[in-house]
């Protein structure tokens, strides 16, 4: 596990991860998405996945008020 920082230099404002989960096409089974971001007034933010189909999914946008941070945040297809 580590971590990616990508400016995205074309849209100030945005930063882009790209992660190659496997080589092998075909369906996820299970995805856990693990987030720290340091950020103050975290309703700022939206954070989408994309995959390589085009499907795309939110997972969240304008959440958690005035707070700041995400720390150790995870998103679970399970829970």
């Amino acid at each position: 596990m580590g971590t990616i920082y990508a400016r995205n230099a074309s849209k100030p404002g945005v930063t882009t991860s790209t992660i190659v989960v496997d080589d092998d096409p075909g369906k996820m089974f299970d995805l856990n998405v693990a987030l720290d971001i340091s950020h103050t007034w975290v309703s700022q933010l939206t954070v989408n996945l994309h995959g390589p189909s085009g499907v795309s999914v939110q997972l969240f946008s304008g959440v958690g008020g005035s707070g700041d941070d995400f720390t150790a945040t995870v998103f679970d297809d399970e829970a």
